[in-house]
Parts: C-alpha cells; sequence; structure tokens
C-alpha cells in the first residue's frame, strides 16, 4: 500500500509540474517570448510525450527556428502515426523552408488517415 501511495504521489507532483510548466509557456508565448516558453517546456521534458514534442514544433516554429520545429513535430508523428495535428504542424515548418516534397508527403499521408479531408483540400478548384 505504501509503494502505490508513494507512486501516486510521484505521478500527481509530475503531472503537477507539468501543468504549472504548460501554463508557464503559454504566458511567455503571449508575450512573444518563443525562447523563454521552450526553456519552460524543456524543463520538464524528461520522457518524450506527444504533447510535449507537439508544443515545442509549435514554439520552434514561431521561433523561427523551422529545422528544429520540424523534428519535434516528427517526434510527435512518431509517438502517434495518426495524428492530423502534427502532420498539420510539420507542414508549416516544411513550407517555411521551402520543402514541397516533405509539404506533399505529409498532406498525402492526412488524406491517407482522413479521406475526407481531401474536399477541404480540393474545395477552391
Amino acid at each position: 500500500m505504501v509503494i502505490v501511495s508513494f507512486s501516486l504521489q510521484i505521478s500527481a507532483q509530475t503531472d503537477n509540474q507539468r501543468l504549472l510548466a504548460f501554463q508557464k509557456s503559454y504566458q511567455l508565448e503571449q508575450e512573444k517570448n518563443y525562447i523563454g516558453s521552450i526553456e519552460a517546456v524543456k524543463a520538464i521534458a524528461t520522457t518524450p510525450s506527444y504533447e510535449t514534442n507537439l508544443r515545442l514544433g509549435w514554439l520552434n516554429y514561431m521561433a523561427g527556428l523551422y529545422k528544429e520545429s520540424m523534428e519535434y513535430y516528427q517526434a510527435a508523428i512518431d509517438l502517434a502515426p495518426n495524428s492530423i495535428e502534427a502532420k498539420i504542424g510539420y507542414i508549416n515548418p516544411a513550407s517555411a523552408l521551402g520543402n514541397t516534397d516533405q509539404v506533399i508527403t505529409q498532406y498525402t499521408k492526412i488524406i491517407e488517415i482522413a479521406p475526407a479531408i481531401r474536399r477541404l483540400f480540393t474545395s477552391w478548384e
């Protein structure tokens, strides 16, 4: 019983630390302090998580760190291969770097995951 209680305490403490770090990150992002926001998230990024990689992908993109952004989005995609959100996120820095092939690849994968989305991409044709 003591081990389970201790384990739950550590888990709750870790969750609270993540929550506080993300809150700080959002506050710093609102102030357009993207580097500070990145550091707030990295401080709690001890194990790879989809949410952390997605957040770091976005913040690095906003900071103009496109290659780093793509790496974090790719890590998020690796953790959740059917994530449309991570694939769309990946498209932003890839496009900014002029990586058209990678943009097309991600759009193609999105359509494979959710064929109904195709209409969104072709509705203006």
